[in-house]
């Protein structure tokens, strides 16, 4: 199965020059616990950098910096590990590991940024595999019982 199949689509961007208190709103308002900035580049999208509900609480909050002073430009995370859509399951969890993050932004070579894959779509994946697994074992179990009665 590639990341094509079960990335998230639906990435919230944001342009790294807003405010810190925006990026929180468009968390909330999208129900989302990341941001993916991004640059127009040729054409394309391209994922600059990364923001996440714990990068606003650890870099502001628990350092007491007021909210609106800071942009997103000052707190985001500029190393971005990305993955390409075709990459499998195995691939980006390789990568997610050896990067030490649980979201990985998914880009192809034509348009730039796809789609974004946390960790809970990789566990979800794993999870309705285990499953088909369980089934192919009950089916087989009843397979044979057909054949010997």
């Amino acid at each position: 199965m590639s990341l094509a199949d079960i990335c998230n689509r639906d990435v919230v961007c944001v342009d790294k020059t807003e405010s810190v208190p925006h990026a929180a709103q468009l968390m909330r308002q999208h129900h989302v616990g990341d941001l993916i900035i991004t640059e127009s580049t040729s054409g394309k999208t391209v994922p600059i950098g990364i923001l996440t509900d714990r990068d606003i609480v650890i870099e502001v909050l628990a350092k007491d910096i007021e909210p609106t002073s800071v942009s997103i430009e000052d707190i985001m995370s500029r190393f971005l590990a990305t993955a390409d859509q075709s990459d499998t399951v195995d691939k980006v969890i390789e990568k997610m590991f050896h990067a030490g993050v649980r979201r990985i932004p998914i880009v192809n070579q034509k348009i730039g940024l796809v789609g974004i894959v946390r960790m809970e779509d990789l566990i979800q994946s794993i999870a309705n595999q285990i499953k088909n697994i369980t089934r192919i074992l009950y089916i087989e179990q009843q397979h044979e019982k057909r054949l010997r009665d």
